[in-house]
């Protein structure tokens, strides 16, 4: 997985011994997002402090700048941003997979039943043709007995 942008920003402010100076977005824009656009960066920036606003200390006012804090070395050993969206990814993907299953699962389940039906019906078709079987010279013996009497009173 790719290092997040706002990570890199953490690495360069803990890294540029800035402790508590504080960089400019226009330098991390030079230095590590040139391909970007200086808004898009300061979004990065007010990303940090809406996201995990203990991390670093992100000042708003002209020049808006950055700098880190105590925080912020021990909040990328635990992985950063990077780690969060990781996470994130995991619980969906994971979500995902439990409403596959939980849809595989009504399936399976609708199939059961069905089966269960088709099981009865044919059990029903069972007794009674094992019926028919069983029974089947005491019907035609009253038939024959029926048809005799129809004779005899004809």
């Amino acid at each position: 997985m790719e290092k997040d942008k706002k990570d890199l920003i953490l690495e360069s402010i803990s890294q540029e011994n800035s402790m508590y100076k504080g960089i400019k977005a226009e330098s991390i824009h030079r230095l590590l997002f040139n391909d970007m656009k200086i808004g898009q960066v300061k979004d990065l920036i007010f990303q940090i402090k809406e996201e995990q606003p203990k991390v670093a200390e992100v000042y708003e006012k002209f020049p808006v700048h950055i700098s880190s804090n105590d925080l912020t070395i021990p909040f990328l050993e635990k992985g950063g941003f990077t780690e969060i969206e990781r996470v994130k990814k995991e619980n969906i993907d994971k979500e995902k997979n439990k409403k596959s299953l939980e849809t595989k699962l009504k399936t399976l389940q609708i199939e059961s039943i069905e089966y269960q039906k088709t099981i009865r019906n044919l059990e029903e078709e069972l007794k009674i043709s094992s019926l028919l079987k069983n029974y089947w010279g005491l019907i035609l013996s009253a038939i024959g007995v029926g048809i005799a009497i129809g004779k005899l009173l004809v």
